[in-house]
Protein backbone atom coordinates (compact mmCIF):
# COMPACT_ATOMS: atom_id res chain seq x y z
CA UNK A 1 0.00 0.00 0.00
CA UNK A 2 1.38 3.43 -0.92
CA UNK A 3 1.68 6.17 1.97
CA UNK A 4 0.72 9.71 1.62
CA UNK A 5 0.11 12.90 2.95
CA UNK A 6 -2.32 14.69 3.08
CA UNK A 7 -3.17 18.86 2.58
CA UNK A 8 -5.18 21.39 2.49
CA UNK A 9 -5.23 25.02 3.30
CA UNK A 10 -8.53 24.89 4.97
CA UNK A 11 -6.92 25.38 8.42
CA UNK A 12 -10.07 24.21 10.30
CA UNK A 13 -10.19 20.83 8.70
CA UNK A 14 -6.73 20.36 8.95
CA UNK A 15 -7.39 20.90 12.50
CA UNK A 16 -9.74 18.65 12.92
CA UNK A 17 -7.60 15.86 11.37
CA UNK A 18 -4.80 16.44 13.67
CA UNK A 19 -7.17 16.34 16.55
CA UNK A 20 -8.06 12.79 15.50
CA UNK A 21 -4.35 11.39 15.97
CA UNK A 22 -4.40 11.76 19.49
CA UNK A 23 -3.11 15.37 20.19
CA UNK A 24 -1.44 15.77 17.00
CA UNK A 25 0.40 18.80 15.72
CA UNK A 26 -0.64 20.83 12.65
CA UNK A 27 2.37 21.88 10.29
CA UNK A 28 2.90 23.95 6.62
CA UNK A 29 4.23 21.40 4.94
CA UNK A 30 5.58 22.25 0.98
CA UNK A 31 4.30 19.04 -0.90
CA UNK A 32 6.97 17.49 -3.30
CA UNK A 33 7.08 14.33 -5.54
CA UNK A 34 3.65 13.12 -7.04
CA UNK A 35 1.03 15.19 -6.16
CA UNK A 36 -2.54 14.91 -6.80
CA UNK A 37 -6.13 16.06 -5.83
CA UNK A 38 -7.52 13.95 -3.45
CA UNK A 39 -10.87 12.60 -3.78
CA UNK A 40 -11.99 11.25 -0.01
CA UNK A 41 -12.47 14.49 1.40
CA UNK A 42 -15.40 17.38 1.10
CA UNK A 43 -12.93 20.73 1.42
CA UNK A 44 -10.06 20.87 -1.39
CA UNK A 45 -7.16 18.69 -0.32
CA UNK A 46 -3.99 17.36 -1.66
CA UNK A 47 -2.23 14.26 -1.63
CA UNK A 48 1.18 13.65 -2.24
CA UNK A 49 4.39 11.24 -1.84
CA UNK A 50 6.55 13.16 0.09
CA UNK A 51 6.67 16.73 1.97
CA UNK A 52 8.74 18.92 3.37
CA UNK A 53 7.78 20.45 7.10
CA UNK A 54 8.18 24.53 7.00
CA UNK A 55 6.79 25.18 10.10
CA UNK A 56 5.17 24.37 13.46
CA UNK A 57 1.49 25.92 13.12
CA UNK A 58 -0.07 24.75 16.60
CA UNK A 59 0.66 21.59 19.23
CA UNK A 60 -0.86 19.20 20.08
CA UNK A 61 -4.42 19.87 19.01
CA UNK A 62 -7.40 19.19 21.07
CA UNK A 63 -11.28 20.54 19.83
CA UNK A 64 -14.27 20.99 22.00
CA UNK A 65 -17.57 19.85 21.41
CA UNK A 66 -18.56 23.59 20.09
CA UNK A 67 -15.56 23.42 17.46
CA UNK A 68 -16.70 19.93 16.90
CA UNK A 69 -20.48 20.68 16.68
CA UNK A 70 -19.86 23.67 14.32
CA UNK A 71 -17.50 21.74 11.59
CA UNK A 72 -20.74 19.41 11.81
CA UNK A 73 -22.73 21.72 10.78
CA UNK A 74 -20.31 23.60 8.22
CA UNK A 75 -20.20 19.94 6.84
CA UNK A 76 -23.78 20.00 6.05
CA UNK A 77 -25.12 18.28 9.43
CA UNK A 78 -27.33 19.71 11.40
CA UNK A 79 -27.86 20.79 15.05
CA UNK A 80 -30.68 17.70 15.96
CA UNK A 81 -28.37 15.16 13.89
CA UNK A 82 -25.19 16.61 15.34
CA UNK A 83 -27.15 16.18 19.47
CA UNK A 84 -28.39 12.64 17.89
CA UNK A 85 -24.78 11.56 17.15
CA UNK A 86 -23.37 12.21 20.55
CA UNK A 87 -26.26 11.12 22.03
CA UNK A 88 -25.84 8.04 20.49
CA UNK A 89 -22.07 7.67 20.93
CA UNK A 90 -22.61 8.73 25.03
CA UNK A 91 -25.22 5.71 25.52
CA UNK A 92 -23.20 3.15 23.63
CA UNK A 93 -20.03 3.99 26.04
CA UNK A 94 -22.20 3.72 29.31
CA UNK A 95 -22.20 7.72 29.42
CA UNK A 96 -25.06 10.19 29.80
CA UNK A 97 -24.48 13.71 29.66
CA UNK A 98 -23.08 16.26 28.18
CA UNK A 99 -23.10 20.24 28.01
CA UNK A 100 -23.20 21.25 24.31
CA UNK A 101 -23.18 24.89 23.88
Amino acid sequence: PENFIYATADREYARYYASRAGRGWLYEVELGGDIEPSVEDPFPTWRASEARIVRVLEKRITLTMAERKDLFIRWGGTDSEFESMISGLLQQSGRFHVALK
